[in-house]
């Protein structure tokens, strides 16, 4: 897991300038971060998927391991949900793969959320390429009626610098005064709507 090739420099490095701006901004979701996931916790979702993680999704939660739960400080855009522990992903995981109700609606074994609006709902990364491929962001959500299958961005470095790009433009900002995000949906291009991830 200590591969430094492909991604990894670039989504550290994007990863940094968002938890930089919550900070800066005093956004609740800076003082809710948990502290990075350990190589052996990683080592467990590797033996969990059978598969050995892209460098990607390493860099994600050696980011960070998710957010403490049972605060109201957890949402942070894009993504309005919570960022997931490893342990939260595997339980997801575990869920989705136990309750696929239509074939649109399939679970793939190698792909593990890292962020959830509920039960019903997460982002999920696909890790079946191996360590210097990129991790492609799907989203499974039992309440929209599209396939599962859809990739939403060809990774998760492309998914920073989606939200990333977005954050620079303003449509990401915290208000100190509501302690709450804006509301600047509609500030979206059209074309970056459709991904599920904005």
């Amino acid at each position: 897991m200590n591969e430094d090739v492909g991604a990894g420099p670039r989504l550290r490095q994007l990863l940094g300038r968002l938890e930089d701006r919550w900070a800066r901004e005093g956004a609740g979701i800076a003082r809710a971060l948990r502290p990075p996931a350990t190589q052996e916790h990683l080592r467990r979702v590797e033996a969990e998927l059978g598969v050995r993680l892209p460098v990607e999704v390493g860099t994600w939660f050696g980011w960070h391991d998710g957010v403490d739960v049972g605060t109201d400080l957890q949402t942070a855009p894009p993504f309005l949900c919570e960022l997931v522990s490893l342990a939260t992903a595997l339980e997801l995981r575990r869920a989705f793969l136990a309750d696929t109700p239509r074939p649109e609606y399939t679970y793939r074994p190698t792909w593990l959320p890292f962020a959830s609006s509920g039960p019903n709902s997460a982002f999920v990364v696909d890790c079946s390429g191996g360590p210097a491929a990129p991790a492609p962001v799907h989203v499974v959500d039992y309440s929209v009626n599209e396939p599962w299958d859809d990739v939403r961005a060809p990774s998760l470095t492309a998914a920073a610098e989606l939200w990333w790009h977005l954050s620079e433009q303003g449509v990401y900002r915290w208000s100190p005064d509501d302690g709450d995000w804006e509301d600047n949906g509609l500030r979206i291009p059209p074309e970056l709507r459709w991904t599920g991830i904005v």
